[in-house]
């Protein structure tokens, strides 16, 4: 579309179906009624400013509720027909410099209030004593099913709820406003695609076994909230060792090799380590022997060396804090801490963690 071409004079597009996609580069696309006016002759315009609600929407701009009345009384002084005041529901600040606009009762110019599509926005404007009122909404469907999880139709029904209820009370101006993404980028506006992909490595028995529920918890909550690509959970006991286990019984029948894990198992995979670090130094620092093969393979140290190595998004969540004291049995938790990023598993740690683990490289 060649963009030199007067706006009145680009393509118009049929009237929006609610149920197709409505934006197109360089056409109208709000309704053509919007602009059968250009072909009439108009013989009577009404000013309607709205400098104390969009305006004070500006980012930086904060008015006061002394200022507002003051930039009413200029706007009343100059005698525009139509001052919208705000919208009262917002702010106490709001509500009570609308109420002293209504009190001045302006010769030349009428308040109106600025209302969500919401019944007890309607009765505070009229409770305000606004003599009109616009109401809003959102009329973008990617918005309203995404955002809202609302449909079409719901938002009609609940919009004419709304203006019917507002002349019901007593306003004779009703205005609808609907908006849309105008100041967001319409990548920003399409839905999001789940591109997380999270690998859980859980401690259990011994002194997790205090822990149990909390861990359960944790598990349960991050199977149910449906946000990752893609969400792996293994299970071992103190240190990882040659296996992890698939679920907390730690039956070697049910594992799978670690060195598999990191062989199959890309390396963008954000990977959290559930466990209290507490264990003889020896589980974790000596070789460790194979019953199977009876040989002696990597200690437990050793391979979370290799899995730090391989995956660099990984922190550790501890459902103990940092041990004040150097002791025997707090050589291990010291040692991890100081290895790994770890954070205690509370509310506060887990925002930290997940903070750190999404830090980009």
């Amino acid at each position: 579309m060649d963009q030199n071409i007067p706006f009145s004079q680009w393509p118009e597009v049929p009237d929006y179906d609610m149920g197709e996609p409505f934006y197109q580069e360089g056409v109208k696309w709000t309704t053509r009624h919007n602009f059968e006016l250009e072909k009439k002759h108009i013989d009577h315009v009404v000013l309607h400013d709205v400098t104390l609600r969009d305006g004070d929407q500006t980012p930086g701009s904060v008015f006061l509720e002394d200022e507002r009345l003051r930039i009413a009384d200029a706007l009343a002084e100059m005698k525009m027909p139509r001052i919208e005041a705000g919208m009262p529901v917002v702010s106490k600040a709001v509500e009570n410099a609308m109420r002293r606009m209504v009190a001045r009762n302006y010769p030349h110019s009428k308040i109106y209030g600025f209302a969500r599509a919401v019944i007890g926005d309607v009765d505070l404007c009229k409770d305000v004593g606004c003599q009109g009122i616009i109401i809003e909404y959102c009329v973008n469907p990617v918005i309203i099913k995404h955002a809202y999880q609302k449909t079409p139709q719901w938002v009609v029904e609940n919009l004419i709820r709304c203006i019917n209820h507002a002349k019901e009370v007593g306003f004779k101006d009703v205005v609808f406003m609907g908006w849309d993404w105008f100041r967001t980028p319409i990548e920003f506006t399409r839905p999001r695609k789940n591109a997380l992909k999270l690998m859980l490595l859980m401690d259990s028995g011994g002194s997790m076994d205090y822990y149990r529920e909390l861990c359960s918890l944790l598990f349960q909550s991050v199977s149910k909230a449906g946000r990752f690509k893609d969400l792996k959970v293994y299970y071992f006991h103190n240190a990882p060792g040659k296996r992890l286990y698939l679920d907390p019984t730690l039956d070697w029948r049910n594992s799978v090799l670690t060195e598999w894990v990191m062989n199959n198992i890309p390396s963008d995979y954000k990977v959290i380590i559930v466990g209290d670090a507490a264990m003889n130094p020896y589980e974790l620092r000596e070789k460790q022997y194979d019953w199977h093969t009876r040989q002696y393979g990597p200690s437990g140290l050793e391979w979370l060396t290799l899995l730090k190595k391989h995956f660099p998004y990984l922190v550790w969540m501890n459902p103990e804090p940092l041990p004040a004291y150097y002791d025997f049995w707090s050589q291990t938790h010291r040692q991890l801490a100081e290895m790994f990023p770890m954070f205690q598993l509370t509310a506060e740690g887990l925002e930290a963690g997940m903070k750190r683990l999404m830090v980009r490289r």
